[in-house]
């Protein structure tokens, strides 16, 4: 055990330290965008049209003039603390045709406007106008045409931020939306939270609000204003959480989409593994085992038979004994395992990474190849595993090809 904890702390520093590097250039979920249609629905027919570089809005106000005619006037300006203000402008040209003049088109001056969004919900504003003795404010809400809850509708891998002290935590997000209902699972290493509710649909995203509870035994309610599937297929969203005991705090979320389809979940399954594999300088067959999965930990059983072909004073000697029963977390078997797909991705494995020939190198120095092999339709997976070289055997060219057959159960 000594020798396998060893491996284990060297293993799991050197991936934290990658890991470290890698989350420090993570972006951020960008704030603050508010390019869109806002209306407000009990005032059809009427609307606003905004542009946004930067934080430049471009603002469209089209409405009916008191002769009923279709009117538009423009407005611009620099968002400062969720403000924008700029003059009013109405706009004169001449018709659309193939002799179309642009020297005839002329805005002038003719009031002012601001809007003003909502620091707490990006889907809310108020515009508030002045114009040739005209006055009056307009709540508005971002117009959508269609619910685009399908595209969050799905499983997501990714980021999770402002859970604790760390820039980033892995995590994955599993969706449930219809009918106006929602739910959301987010998933880390150390537990998991379920946020559960009801969301409208706002433009290209989805606002939700409810209750959420956790497995640390943390509760309370949420609000999550704009959660969105970019064109990238990249989930990005916020979740600001309100505890029993009234504090606040806001975590961030980014995930890349994964088909349901082509998800395995093996939480809370047993994985009956039969074969054998090179573990130790000589060559050790583990007959069977049966792995069972949860969210967090992996529990192994089994029967261990060896076949020698070193001597006892070897420190990687692998000897023979009575059934052993080992324990480990996901988190220490990733570390143990850096290169390996399937102890990487678990409990959630996209199909595609079961269906793969990888090479990596252990805590031990030694270089390997291995295979994963999904059989569709199937709970089958079929693993290979191969040392190519090893630094305690220098001399050493030709190392057995451990072969394993796992079903899930």
């Amino acid at each position: 055990m000594t020798l396998l904890t060893n491996r284990l702390r060297r293993a799991f520093i050197g991936s934290v330290f990658s890991f470290m590097g890698l989350v420090a250039h993570l972006p951020m979920a960008v704030a603050g965008d508010y390019k869109d249609i806002w209306w407000n629905a009990s005032q059809s027919g009427m609307g606003l049209n905004l542009s946004q570089v930067g934080n430049t809005v471009f603002g469209a106000w089209y409405f009916y003039a008191d002769s009923g005619q279709p009117t538009f006037l423009t407005f611009s300006g620099e968002i400062q603390n969720n403000r924008l203000s700029g003059a009013l402008y109405r706009n004169t040209g001449p018709a659309p045709s193939s002799n179309y003049d642009a020297s005839r088109v002329q805005s002038s001056a003719v009031g002012s406007a601001v809007m003003v969004f909502s620091a707490n919900d990006p889907h809310l504003a108020r515009f508030e106008y002045a114009f040739e003795g005209k006055t009056g404010a307009i709540d508005l809400q971002r117009f959508s045409f269609v619910d685009n809850a399908p595209s969050l509708n799905k499983d997501f891998d990714g980021m999770v931020y402002g859970i604790n002290a760390s820039s980033g935590i892995l995590a994955h997000f599993n969706f449930s939306l219809g009918g106006g209902k929602f739910k959301l699972t987010r998933e880390i290493t150390a537990g998991s939270c379920v946020f559960e509710g009801t969301y409208v649909p706002q433009s290209e995203a989805v606002s939700a609000r409810g209750s959420y509870r956790c497995t640390d035994l943390s509760a309370g309610t949420f609000v999550a204003p704009r959660l969105r599937v970019t064109p990238e297929g990249v989930y990005v969203g916020q979740i600001i959480k309100t505890s029993s005991a009234g504090q606040l705090a806001t975590e961030t979320h980014a995930g890349m989409g994964l088909a349901s389809v082509a998800v395995l979940d093996f939480t809370g399954k047993s994985i009956r593994i039969t074969g054998s594999y090179s573990d130790c300088s000589n060559k050790d067959f583990r007959t069977s085992a049966v792995a069972q999965v949860t969210a967090t930990t992996l529990t192994f059983t089994g029967s261990d038979n060896t076949i020698t072909d070193s001597n006892a004073s070897d420190p990687n000697f692998c000897r023979s004994g009575p059934s052993v029963n080992e324990f480990y977390s996901l988190a220490e078997l990733r570390a143990m395992e850096p290169s390996d797909p399937f102890f990487q991705c678990l409990p959630k494995c996209n199909v595609a990474v079961l269906n793969q020939t990888w090479t990596g190198i252990d805590p031990d120095r030694r270089t390997y190849r291995g295979t994963l092999q999904h059989t569709p339709g199937t709970q089958l997976i079929n693993y290979t595993k191969q040392v190519l070289q090893d630094p305690r055997q220098p001399g050493r060219t030709s190392f057995p090809l451990g072969s394993q057959i796992w079903v899930v159960e």
